[in-house]
C-alpha cells in the first residue's frame, strides 16, 4: 500500500492521512488532493485496538466496521512511522459536521497528535462547506476538552447520562 503524507510532522513525527474507504474513493469526498491510505484488515484492527484501549464503552467491531465505509463520513489516521497512533471521523449531517470521535493510543496522548487529528477534521469541514462542527465529550475529560477550546470549540449545553457509564456529555460547537 502507498501512503502519502497530507500535512507537516508534529510533534513525535507523527502525520496525519486520510482513509479511503473499501471501495477506494476516500468516502465519497475523492479528488481534493489530500493523500490517501487503504482500509485493509490490518488498518482496522489498528483502530480497533486504539479505540478500545481508550474508551472502555466505545465502539463495537462491527459499528466501526460500518462507519469506516460510510460516504457521509470523512476518518483521518495518525501514524509514526509504520505505527498507527490514532484516527478521527466526522459526519456530515444537514450541512453541519459532527465529530463522531478523536482517540490516540495512550503512549502518544499529550503529543499534540489529537490536535492535528482535530486540525484535519476542521480543515475538511471548511473546505466541505459545512456551517459548522459540534461533538460531545465527556464532562470529566478535561485534557480533551481543553484541545477542543485551543481548536475554537464553544460549550454549548450538557448532554446528562450520555454515555454507557451514565457520565454527562458536553456539546460543544465550531461555527
Amino acid at each position: 500500500m502507498s501512503v502519502s503524507t497530507v500535512d507537516n510532522k508534529i510533534r513525535a513525527g507523527a502525520c496525519v492521512e486520510w482513509l479511503d474507504g473499501a471501495d477506494g474513493d476516500a468516502n465519497g469526498r475523492g479528488g481534493d488532493g489530500r493523500g490517501r491510505r487503504a482500509l485493509d484488515a490490518d488498518l482496522a484492527n489498528d483502530l480497533l485496538a486504539i479505540e478500545m484501549a481508550t474508551n472502555a464503552t466505545g465502539w463495537s467491531a462491527t459499528l466501526l466496521a460500518d462507519e469506516l465505509v460510510r460516504h457521509d463520513r470523512d476518518w483521518c489516521v495518525a501514524s509514526v512511522s509504520s505505527d498507527v497512533v490514532g484516527f478521527a471521523g466526522m459526519a456530515h449531517l444537514a450541512g453541519e459536521g459532527h465529530v463522531l470521535t478523536v482517540a490516540v493510543a495512550p503512549a502518544w496522548q499529550g503529543a499534540g497528535i489529537g490536535s492535528k487529528l482535530i486540525a484535519a477534521l476542521l480543515d475538511a469541514a471548511d473546505a466541505a462547506g459545512l456551517a459548522g462542527v459540534t461533538l460531545e465529550v465527556r464532562v470529566g475529560n478535561l485534557a480533551a476538552r481543553r484541545m477542543y477550546r485551543r481548536a475554537g470549540f464553544i460549550d454549548a449545553g450538557t448532554r446528562p447520562g450520555y454515555y454507557a457509564d451514565g457520565e454527562d456529555a458536553v456539546i460543544a460547537w465550531r461555527r
